[in-house]
């Protein structure tokens, strides 16, 4: 089962949730959903029209938009690693430049933002005072 029906279906309980009657007692009243990747999706979004890219204009209550016309989140840092970030995740600017590296060869840099330095760890002290507010 994919990821995103997984989440569909936790959506749907919040959404159809019904509290229980005061003469039943005691019992769950209110159901929320925690949408981080929702909430981040949106952020790199945001931060790949904002440096640049193009982006489409996106409605982002509708179902699926995060896989739409997302081809412009596969330009990644050329970086050594298994899996090199996507510029739109981690770069402030469209400003790039590269490093030799000690093996050889040369590394793809950036100016980084505030969203996530490596493209796997989000940064706790922008974002996560955002998402718990």
């Amino acid at each position: 089962i994919k990821l995103y029906k997984i989440n569909g279906m936790i959506r749907d309980v919040a959404r159809n949730w019904r509290p229980p009657l005061h003469t039943e007692g005691r019992g769950v009243r209110t159901v929320l959903v925690q949408e981080f990747g929702n909430f981040t999706n949106q952020v790199i979004w945001s931060n790949a029209k904002d440096i640049g890219y193009d982006v489409p204009a996106t409605d982002f209550s509708v179902s699926g938009w995060e896989t739409a016309n997302s081809d412009f989140l596969f330009d990644r840092l050329a970086i050594k690693g298994k899996w090199p970030p996507s510029k739109p995740q981690v770069c402030a600017n469209r400003n790039r430049w590269y490093t030799d590296n000690k093996g050889g060869g040369k590394t793809e840099q950036c100016d980084l933002n505030r969203i996530s330095v490596d493209g796997s760890h989000w940064c706790v002290n922008s974002l996560g005072p955002r998402h718990s507010a």
